[in-house]
């Protein structure tokens, strides 16, 4: 199985934490990056793990964000850009995503899309770069999220489906992609995440080695591994 989205660096204790995560047959796990500083923590050392670097919209960062992450990305191995994106309750500014957009586009990297409100533009930049995107955290009405896979992007679902199994099932099959989000121990990701992919298999009609094999391949193409 694959985590496309899990903040294991801020665990307080991340190691036990993967080695939980493997030991239920979590082989691979995306850690993002939300604020400075761009690089990327012990944990990422470990097989399996790769990270990315972002601004999240709800940090503001220091006046020279922009050339530190241009530094990380330079001087390290992140295989996204991202968290980045537009929150309507950190303001209505999308110069800070676009800026990393454009970072992206220069590096030939992938980008990890946050998204809280309504923001055609965000979809619009993405576009405009030409790079590859991942929505994280979808669920809910398969119309919120349409327009980015008709666009050729990636839909992340999860951590928590409560029932409503319309976008699980809704999601092409080459562009789903699944999730726990977790940011503690308290959210046990070696639990969350086995449960959300037997759901999501329920409610598209597969079995759970079809649909591991379907993220794994999913999850590579993100990334743009052969």
């Amino acid at each position: 199985m694959i985590d496309a989205h899990i903040h294991l660096d801020r665990f307080e204790d991340p190691g036990d934490a993967w080695a939980k995560m493997r030991a239920v047959g979590i082989q691979q796990a995306l850690i993002p990056g939300v604020e400075p500083p761009f690089e990327p923590a012990a944990i990422c050392q470990q097989p399996g793990l790769s990270y990315a670097f972002g601004l999240h919209p709800q940090f503001a960062g220091p006046a020279n964000w922009e050339d530190q992450l241009r530094y990380g990305l330079d001087h390290y191995t992140p295989v996204a850009v991202g968290e980045l994106g537009w929150d309507h309750r950190g303001g209505a500014d999308l110069s800070q995503a676009i800026a990393q957009i454009t970072l992206a586009k220069a590096r030939q990297l992938p980008v990890i899309l946050h998204r809280v409100g309504h923001c055609p533009e965000l979809l619009q930049a993405v576009q405009s770069h030409g790079v590859r995107a991942q929505l994280h955290r979808c669920t809910g009405r398969p119309q919120r999220f349409r327009n980015y896979w008709e666009a050729g992007h990636f839909i992340s679902i999860g951590p928590d489906l409560r029932g409503d199994l319309r976008l699980a099932q809704a999601v092409p099959a080459g562009q789903i992609l699944l999730e726990t989000d977790a940011e503690s121990e308290a959210d046990a990701p070696w639990l969350a995440l086995p449960r959300l992919y037997e759901e999501v298999a329920h409610a598209r009609g597969l079995s759970v080695d079809t649909l591991v094999a379907q993220v794994e391949k999913n999850y590579a193409a993100f990334l743009g591994r052969p």
